[in-house]
Parts: structure tokens; C-alpha cells; sequence
């Protein structure tokens, strides 16, 4: 029993103060667990958009929107019997061809590199960077047992220090192995100084060029349109356009006195100007006057080989120093050659869309 000076309070007031001192602490406390969960969402948010983020840029970089090499919309691609490129093929199986494009920068001095230039007196090879390739240790080696080393080449340099362009050797490597696994003809030479690089106005200049001829068995070369030897060589007469090449002659202005001149174009190229009848200057200039890009694509020139390989070409100009070079978005097999006058041939490779 408490005495009289003893200091009271009633029950209910102590117990309503420390309850309301509990319940702000708690308040406090949830508020306090509100704002770490909320800037821990936050953080975990930065982090998933920094890694989507970085992994966009990471495709990027790999190429998945890179349009060019170092050559539109979904349409039926045409058969090229017509140099107006209209003439429907009838193929259902088509390629997918984007509809979109952007530009890459090409720097104009490009004007006089690739595989389709138009060299003479006026417009002479202006020397640049070629990656050459020694033609007398690239051939292949057939195996026949009947000569004595065992093996035969399909063709023969008659010099043993010719170079030609790369992409130029290998595929005079496989035309001349196609010609020889078809013919067992393995006279097929490359005549001395047939293939070179350096500053002139003659297409040997490029690494792109070579001339053909044949040899007798009395160490005699000979053209091969010659009457005493052509029935040899017509495989190659009805084939070497399906290898890239095209067979130039003094009249294409070409500068050369060899009836088998021949240079190096691309397959799509040299399937259009053989099937046409052109020559590279012809082609080219059908290219600029009817075939140059326009922003949707419709003027581009569509062709699809013999061998169901499908390809878009167009022109453009090549205007001030640094060029806008419209190409596919994200086109995976695309590349531009200069003409080495006036401006640029982009081809668009879809591949071989039927079989």
C-alpha cells in the first residue's frame, strides 16, 4: 500500500504515452524500410537497363547493322535476257530484300578502286593498295599418272613472276580447273606479262587482267580462235562468264591486241554483260543513265544468274569529296567498286535463293 507521499498515475495514461512512442517508432521504422526498398528497385533497374544497354551496343559492334564490306524492297527479282532488267522470271522462291537504307562514307579517292573501272589514255589506273597474289605457285595440282612427276597443272604462266589480284587468281583457279576436270586440256597458258600492278592506262595495270592462249606440241602458242585448235577451247568460250570474267577486245577500248583478253568483273556483272552482249563500257554506262539510286530502290537493276544466284546493282554519282553511298540496312554481302570516272556501282548479293 503506497504511502502518502507517494506520486501516482493512473494506469491508462501511461499506457496510452508509450503506445503512441511505440507506434511512431514503428512508423518510422516502415518508413524508413519504404525507402531502402525503393532505392534498392531503383538500383536493380539502372543495372537491367546498363546491361540491355550494353548488350545493343555489343551487336552493334559485331556487325549486325554494318550494311558494307570493303556490294530495296520485297519485289520479284528479274532474269537479265533483257538490259532493261523487266522481264519476270516467274520464280516463287525469292529472296527477302530489306526496304530500308543508310548511308555509308566513301571517301572519293575510292572512285578509282574495285573491279569494274574504265581504264584508258583519258582515264589511266591510278595505283592504290592490291592485295596480288604470285600466279605460279597458286595453281592446282592435278594428279595423272601418266607424266613423270605424277601431276599436271590446268594451265601454265609462261613466266614464273606473274601476279594478279587476289580475288582476280582464285577465280581463274577455278575456271581453269572446271576447264580442265571437263576437257583433260591442260594447254591453257597465261601469256608472259599477262597480269600486273602498276600506273598506265592499259587494264593489266589493275591485277585484273589476263590473256589466254594455247600451246602446241611444237612449243608454238597460238590464239585460241585459231581454226587448228578452237574445237580444244570451246568449253572455255562458253563458260569463263560463269567465273566473272568478261572478254574485252580493242573496239571495247580496252587497249589490248589479244582476241582472249579477258578481266576480271564479278559473276553478277559478267553474267549481265554476256547474256546482253555489252561490253564493260556499255554496261557501265546503262548503269548510270537507267539505273541510278533513287530513294526507294525502284530504279535498281535486279538480275538473278543462270545458277539461281540473285543480286540488285545501281549507280551513284560520286559528288563531293566525302559520298553519302546508300546501301541495304543491315546487308550482310554488299560491296561498291568506283567506275574510275564519275561515280560508284554498288551490288547487293542475296545469294542463291533456289536450287
Amino acid at each position: 500500500m503506497a504511502g502518502k507521499n507517494d506520486k501516482t498515475r493512473p494506469f491508462n495514461a501511461v499506457n496510452r504515452r508509450t503506445a503512441r512512442i511505440a507506434r511512431e517508432k514503428q512508423k518510422r521504422e516502415y518508413e524508413q524500410q519504404k525507402k531502402e526498398k525503393f532505392i534498392f528497385v531503383l538500383f536493380v533497374v539502372i543495372i537491367l537497363v546498363m546491361i540491355l544497354f550494353a548488350i545493343l551496343v555489343f551487336k552493334k559492334i559485331l556487325g549486325g547493322e554494318s550494311p558494307v564490306e570493303s556490294e530495296s524492297d520485297t519485289r520479284e527479282t528479274v532474269e537479265t535476257n533483257d538490259p532493261d532488267g523487266s522481264e519476270d522470271t516467274g520464280d516463287t522462291d525469292t529472296a527477302s530484300i530489306p526496304s530500308s537504307y543508310t548511308d555509308i562514307k566513301v571517301p572519293k579517292s575510292d572512285l578509282h578502286a574495285g573491279n569494274l573501272l574504265l581504264i584508258d589514255a583519258s582515264h589511266p589506273y591510278q595505283k592504290g593498295t592490291v592485295s596480288v597474289t604470285d600466279i605460279h605457285s597458286s595453281r592446282t595440282e592435278h594428279a595423272d599418272a601418266s607424266h613423270p612427276r605424277g601431276y599436271v597443272y590446268s594451265y601454265y604462266p609462261a613466266d614464273t613472276n606473274v601476279m594478279l589480284e587476289t580475288e582476280t587468281l582464285a577465280a581463274l583457279n577455278a575456271l581453269a580447273d572446271a576447264f580442265y576436270t571437263a576437257t583433260s586440256n591442260n594447254d591453257l597458258f597465261v601469256r608472259p606479262a599477262a597480269a600486273y600492278v602498276e600506273s598506265a592506262s592499259d587494264e593489266h595495270a589493275t591485277g585484273r587482267a589476263v590473256d589466254f592462249s594455247g600451246w602446241s606440241d611444237d612449243d608454238v602458242y597460238y590464239n585460241l580462235d585459231d581454226a587448228k585448235y578452237t574445237a580444244g577451247f570451246e568449253w572455255l568460250r562458253a563458260n569463263y562468264y560463269k567465273y566473272g570474267f568478261i572478254r574485252r577486245s580493242d573496239g571495247d577500248g580496252c587497249n589490248s591486241d589479244s582476241a582472249y583478253h579477258f578481266l576480271y568483273v564479278g559473276k553478277a556483272h559478267a553474267y549481265y554483260m554476256y547474256e546482253n552482249d555489252l561490253s564493260l563500257e556499255e554496261y557501265v554506262e546503262l548503269l548510270r543513265t537507267r539505273h541510278t539510286f533513287t530513294n526507294d530502290g525502284e530504279n535498281n537493276l535486279t538480275i538473278t544468274t543462270d545458277l539461281g544466284e540473285r543480286y540488285e546493282i545501281y549507280y551513284v554519282a560520286a559528288v563531293g569529296d566525302i559520298i553519302n553511298l546508300p546501301v541495304p540496312t543491315a546487308c550482310e554481302a554488299c560491296t561498291y567498286s568506283g567506275d574510275n570516272v564519275s561515280g560508284f556501282i554498288v551490288t547487293v548479293n542475296y545469294g542463291r535463293t533456289y536450287e
